[in-house]
């Protein structure tokens, strides 16, 4: 049996710019892998083809069931395979675990048929599944441009540690676009100093430097986060931000502190301490 782990992701920095003819839009942000994982299992078997979770969605409805079809039926393949997902990212939080779920299980697939697809294929599969997909295929870090398929990965060269708020509830993708749509002259923001700050090694530089173009739309409609983002400024984090299109908030920290009296100050439970894989 196959055991791997499914990273999640946060934003450094994130820009939401034209919509595209595909429907799409095109962004621009730095993805950074953190240390909080869903864990799959995959073992190869005679015929049967089978997908199970601890978690909703099940069945056809997940997007991991997707990958396993159309794995299979793209190289025609015998034989069957029997995959169970273990979910510990909190959906609906902007921090890309189904996406990353996707991108996993299908390397994890490539990896015990003995590798039929290359990197090139993979890529595509993974693009068609999900934009934030490919980005789980590389590094640990990377400027994602595009809908997602221009990916440049860069080194991050500083540890650092976040405080991971989920405020108990999701934000469907969709809809914090539709926000955003609505908006009208929204102002371009720079990566650059987001990604000098991080070359240099300068923390402070880059926990300011933080952006998101989802936090103005969708703070007006879940003012929880509003306190969350109070609570962390008030008690340390030296720089705060949503994650993708939320509804995760995270606090920037220099070093790795308590959970418990993390979750004392948010007044949640749905609190994490973790690092920035490097």
């Amino acid at each position: 049996m196959l055991s791997l782990k499914a990273f999640a992701k946060v934003n450094f920095g994130l820009s939401v710019l034209e919509k595209r003819k595909d429907g799409f839009h095109d962004i621009e942000s730095i993805f950074q892998k953190i240390d909080f994982y869903d864990e799959i299992f995959i073992e190869k078997t005679d015929k049967k083809i089978t997908f199970d979770t601890d978690t909703p969605p099940y069945g056809d409805e997940n997007i991991c069931h997707h990958v396993i079809k159309k794995f299979f039926k793209d190289l025609e393949l015998n034989g069957g395979v029997k995959v169970y997902l273990k979910k510990n990212i909190w959906q609906g939080s902007g921090l890309g675990g189904a996406s990353s779920d996707a991108a996993v299980l299908l390397k994890g697939l490539n990896q015990i048929f003995d590798y039929p697809l290359k990197q090139d294929a993979l890529f595509d599969i993974a693009l068609s599944l999900s934009s934030d997909a490919p980005f789980f295929l590389y590094g640990n870090t990377a400027i994602v441009r595009g809908r997602g398929e221009k990916i440049s990965p860069i080194n991050l060269n500083i540890p650092i540690y976040l405080v991971l708020v989920y405020p108990g509830f999701k934000i469907e993708t969709a809809y914090a676009y539709n926000l955003l749509d609505e908006e009208k002259n929204r102002e371009k923001r720079d990566l650059g100093i987001i990604i000098e700050s991080l070359k240099g090694g300068n923390i402070d530089e880059f926990a300011t430097s933080l952006y998101n173009d989802f936090d103005r739309v969708v703070i007006k409609k879940y003012p929880e986060l509003t306190k969350i983002k109070e609570r962390l400024s008030n008690h340390g984090c030296i720089g705060i931000c949503l994650s993708g299109s939320g509804s995760v908030v995270y606090g920037i920290i220099k070093e790795r502190d308590d959970k418990n009296r993390w979750k004392k100050i948010i007044g949640l439970e749905d609190v994490r301490i973790v690092e920035c894989l490097m």
